[in-house]
């Protein structure tokens, strides 16, 4: 029986590393390059609503925060 909680813990452990890796890769591959340069983006970044670039560029980061953390 102990054997059994042990082999359960071992999954639970490996299913939140899962959880939150990938949760994590994709705003580390995205995310965080257009955080870092963000004053290179400004003028790359398309405008379809008219908001300015530095609300639209804002947007793009939240959604990527919020979709980080919806999958985590």
């Amino acid at each position: 029986m102990n054997a059994s909680r042990r082999d359960e813990r071992v999954q639970d452990f490996a299913l939140l590393f899962l959880r939150v890796s990938s949760s994590l890769f994709p705003l580390w591959m995205r995310g965080l390059p257009k955080l870092l340069n963000y004053s290179a983006q400004l003028p790359v970044i398309k405008d379809p609503f008219h908001l300015g670039a530095n609300v639209t560029l804002t947007q793009a980061f939240t959604v990527r925060f919020a979709g980080a953390l919806r999958y985590a």
